[in-house]
């Protein structure tokens, strides 16, 4: 259960690295597909906007895995695993949702 938790804690490390990155409006080019769409497709959407959602959204994810290492680590409760899986599915559900719905905030 130890290798568990630091597997965890490391991922979400590496995971709040990046969310920080893309907060900040940076790291756009960490988004899958945006790096290989044409200059014209990439001027059409606000970038920083673009990538602070992804950070966001990449801070949920974090905030899971900082859950299912707390499980691995200190309290063995089957609810606590059970909110990090069910977080870790939800969010890219919610997520996704959220820029189909609102595509057009990311348009310029």
């Amino acid at each position: 259960m130890l290798i568990a938790g630091i597997i965890y804690s490391v991922v979400a490390a590496l995971l709040l690295i990046i969310a920080i990155i893309m907060l900040t409006g940076r790291g756009v080019m960490l988004i899958a597909g945006f790096n290989t769409m044409s200059p014209e497709a990439r001027a059409r959407y606000n970038a920083p906007r673009l990538a602070r959602a992804v950070g966001t959204m990449l801070l949920f994810v974090v905030a899971s895995l900082v859950l299912g290492a707390l499980y691995f680590f200190f309290w063995q409760n089957a609810w606590l695993l059970g909110v990090s899986v069910g977080l870790l599915i939800l969010t890219p559900i919610l997520f996704i949702l959220y820029f189909l719905i609102f595509r057009r905030v990311f348009l310029l």
